[in-house]
């Protein structure tokens, strides 16, 4: 006889909760509410909310591309010169 999750409806085994569903049974178990206020806090964002953190989401991926950039391009500082030197070298041969 299969089973399937009474939360989540993926299969179970025997069991009316699969492995993740009953840890989060035993959580509210043993915490009461706190996990519900956990969730809902995280998970639950107003949408003003949700719009700022994808802009803050946002400008944290730009400036990484930003630094990112900055790292590569000091990564040679004097390429310029080494550049001159290389087309001299080349010019002897």
């Amino acid at each position: 006889m299969l089973c399937y999750c009474y939360l989540c409806n993926e299969y179970s085994g025997l069991q009316y909760f699969c492995e993740d569903c009953t840890k989060i049974r035993r959580y509210i178990q043993l915490f009461k509410k706190r996990p519900i206020q956990i969730l809902d806090r995280i998970l639950s964002r107003p949408e003003d909310k949700q719009h700022s953190k994808e802009l803050i989401e946002i400008k944290k991926d730009i400036q990484e591309k930003e630094e990112n950039l900055q790292a590569s391009l000091n990564e040679y500082p004097n390429k310029d010169q080494v550049l001159q030197e290389l087309k001299k070298r080349i010019q002897k041969n």
